[in-house]
């Protein structure tokens, strides 16, 4: 569940390039199905990688629902979170952060930037 002091997923697109929303909705779809509270705090692009910073509120109060006792909670659904973000950061590594087509990591006058051989050629 996403939390009301989250950065929405439609400001998260704002913070990278059009290739990589996919991922942002990948992430966005995990989270809304996750027990567990999560705010999004930081979205952006470090050394050509997706970066994906949250928080997670794993505080239940009360009874767990039976119909609720095989869903993963607390340390293992942080955990399976946790494991969901690294996969996406890395797929972000091969995904043209430009257009969202296969690409390669590359380092362009100092700056990294993950990006197909049409973007790199066009000066994405």
């Amino acid at each position: 569940m996403l939390s009301e002091s989250s950065i929405t997923q439609e400001q998260a697109f704002n913070c990278v390039g059009e290739g990589w929303h996919s991922l942002i909705e990948d992430l966005y779809s995990y989270i809304t199905n996750m027990k567990s509270t999560v705010a999004v705090s930081t979205i952006k692009e470090k050394y050509g990688i997706l970066r994906f910073y949250a928080d997670i509120q794993t505080i239940h109060v009360g009874k767990i629902e039976e119909e609720d006792r095989d869903i993963p909670y607390f340390d293992e659904e942080i955990g399976l979170f946790n494991k969901f973000v690294q996969n996406k950061e890395s797929e972000s590594g091969r995904l043209c952060e430009a257009c969202g087509q296969a690409g390669t990591l590359v380092c362009e006058k100092g700056w990294w930037k993950t990006l197909c051989i049409t973007c790199r050629n066009e000066g994405s």
